[in-house]
């Protein structure tokens, strides 16, 4: 399984949920499991910390049971605290104790009977008291109004207003759907009930989050928690697999339930690569929970999903879910031998050889690179485009994949690398397609080659003179080459026909730049017309189930063209919130450092054009920011 892992920043619209520092208790949990060949010796196979908030029940899943803890009372000497456990089926037991303590006192709950009887217990030694400012993120799962939800198929999708969830619910909602529905047919899952899913816009107080991934998955609620912001996203499918798998199979060791529900993912050229660097983990040790859960997460989950897959398929799944019912938190090493007949080092040694004589096709390379886009985990899809790239067979399949690498580089902010795909793609095209021409057109456009560019928009026209996106971007180009004239002339010209094509609302909004720029009542009157007919355009995406970035951005530029500041402000910072191309996240500080300068905010202005430097943003984006830190947008 490939998960995103990048430094966790949640930026927050304006208006969010904020809430006073909230008294609490930096807590230390531990699970261990009695190793009953040991004399019941107790065997530690998880361990964290977690800041329990008063008034804020906590819920998690550390192993083998779903946990809840909630502070009942607390001052600077000592702390009262409940929690509940429930283990799962098929051995659902139910234990409650309340605790009163000094700091530092480390608390038992025990024995609690999981699977097969195995015996556990948890560990709560609260630190400290400690006081913490929730103004950022005080949202309560458990509290009324906090979250809303719409239903699909399979799972009740919970989202706070205005947050990532609420927008683009839909995106979500596909691939979660697509997953496990597929992974459910194969399974022949047959429990009823839906899962409840959290997009949570930050870390949320009432959730013991698993830190490795920043998810939690609560089998016992059919719950599934998740981060999905656009600099943060771990709403993987695997969470709702996984706890589906927990609720239909029962419990297992991480690895195998984490692996399992990994099946899915493209595991294993992750680990064939880490075979050959020399860095994937002794399946031995990887067998050991509690070196799962504190090993390198991406290894750790690599190795589970890669390893699991390999037993699902040389043996069989029937045979997997034997080792997969017969496994605790201790025996798992015991029962693979048992159940598959070899010792450990030669399962392993087996699994090793498969790996190392595994080959791919494109078809596997082209849906991981799909799924990397969903994840917007674009350096991924760049990645596995160009394997891609390598193995497909034709020139029709040579050229898809040149469009989609050009479009990968592009979303990463790598112009030159669009430039030098496209560029690929239109040199092996027999049959020059003008859309072709014309896209390499635009890359050449971001990196300031405007000559280079005008020159191929006036070919793409010459094969296709009916083609309205071909004319506008001849109208763009010819403004950035600084002919504002005669940009002018060609944006009328292209609104003047029946068909202005999917960029009308884009050509009106420039149209009404240029106008704006008039001292003539009459222009000032014809810019305010453009300005109104795209925001019309624009708003059949810009609300309801399927929001665009792009259209708030141009919503945004449009309002302020009006001079409605307030509104540009509300689209464009809306625009930002959602976007994850540096492109466009380049074009939306720019705009937002227009509206900050109209509004008379200098400072705020220029920080905004500085961002714009600071990103991979177009050359000609770069341009405008230079000058506008200089003088002020008027």
């Amino acid at each position: 399984m490939v998960r995103l892992f990048i430094f966790l920043l949640v930026l927050l619209p304006p208006g969010l949920n904020a809430a006073p520092a909230i008294n609490g208790a930096l807590c230390e949990l531990g699970v261990y499991q009695a190793d009953t060949a040991q004399g019941g010796k107790p065997v530690l196979l998880y361990r964290d910390t977690l800041e329990l908030m008063k008034g804020i029940r906590a819920t998690g899943f550390p192993v083998a049971f779903s946990l809840e803890l909630e502070i009942n009372t607390l001052d600077t000497g000592r702390i009262e605290y409940s929690a509940h456990v429930v283990t799962l089926a098929p051995n659902i037991n139910t234990y409650a104790k309340e605790f009163q303590s000094p700091y530092g006192l480390t608390a038992r709950l025990e024995p609690i009977i999981g699977k097969g009887g195995a015996a556990y217990t948890l560990t709560v030694r609260p630190l400290k008291p400690i006081a913490v400012d929730t103004a950022g993120c005080g949202y309560d799962h458990n509290r009324k109004g906090d979250f809303s939800f719409d239903p699909s198929a399979n799972a009740d999708i919970h989202f706070v207003a205005r947050t990532y969830g609420d927008y683009l619910w839909n995106n979500i909602k596909y691939y979660l759907e697509d997953k496990y529905e597929t992974f459910a047919k194969l399974n022949f899952f047959t429990l009823p009930g839906k899962y409840q899913v959290y997009l949570c816009p930050c870390p949320i107080r009432s959730v013991i989050w698993d830190k490795r991934f920043h998810t939690m998955v609560d089998p016992t609620r059919s719950g599934v928690f998740v981060i999905y912001t656009t600099t943060f996203n771990s709403a993987d499918p695997m969470t709702m697999i996984q706890a589906a798998i927990y609720r239909n199979y029962g419990y297992a060791p991480p690895f195998l339930a984490e692996g399992m529900a990994g099946y899915l993912s493209f595991p294993s050229y992750d680990a064939k690569e880490l075979l050959h660097s020399r860095k994937l983990l002794p399946l031995d040790s990887m067998l050991g929970t509690y070196y799962y859960l504190t090993a390198d997460p991406h290894i750790a989950d690599v190795t589970a999903s890669s390893f699991c897959k390999y037993l699902i398929d040389e043996y069989k799944v029937d045979r997997f879910l034997d080792w997969y019912r017969k496994a605790d938190d201790l025996n798992a090493r015991q029962t693979l031998s048992a159940v598959f007949g070899k010792p450990v080092p030669e399962i392993e040694k087996d699994w090793r050889h498969y790996l190392d004589t595994l080959t791919f096709d494109a078809h596997q390379f082209a849906a991981a690179a799909m799924q990397s886009e969903t994840m917007f985990q674009y350096p991924l899809m760049t990645r596995y485009r160009t394997e891609e790239l390598k193995l497909v067979a034709t020139r029709g399949d040579s050229l898809h994949v040149l469009s989609e690498l050009g479009r990968a580089c592009l979303f990463n902010g790598d112009y030159d690398g669009a430039v030098r795909w496209q560029g690929m793609l239109v040199a092996l095209d027999t049959v020059p397609q003008p859309a072709n021409i014309m896209t390499l057109a635009t890359y050449r456009m971001m990196l300031g080659e405007y000559d280079s560019a005008y020159a191929e928009l006036l070919r793409a026209r010459q094969l296709d003179t009916a083609n309205p996106v071909i004319a506008f971007n001849i109208a763009h180009c010819t403004l950035l080459k600084g002919d504002k004239a005669e940009a002018q002339r060609l944006f009328e010209a292209l609104l003047g026909k029946a068909n202005a094509g999917p960029a009308s609302a884009e050509s009106r909004v420039l149209l009404g730049n240029l106008l704006r720029e008039s001292k003539l009542t009459v222009d000032q009157r014809r810019a305010i017309e453009y300005y109104s007919t795209a925001i019309q355009q624009l708003a059949m995406t810009t609300s309801g189930s399927f929001i665009s970035a792009g259209s708030l951005m141009w919503t945004g530029i449009a309002y302020l063209g009006e001079g409605d500041t307030g509104s540009a402000q509300d689209y464009l910072s809306t625009a930002l919130y959602l976007e994850t191309r540096p492109f466009y996240q380049a074009m939306d500080y720019l705009w937002l450092g227009k509206t900050a300068d109209l509004r008379g905010e200098r400072d705020v202005a220029q920080r905004y054009y500085r961002m714009v430097l600071d990103s991979r943003a177009a050359e000609y984006h770069r341009e405008e920011a230079k000058a506008l830190l200089l003088k002020p947008y008027r």
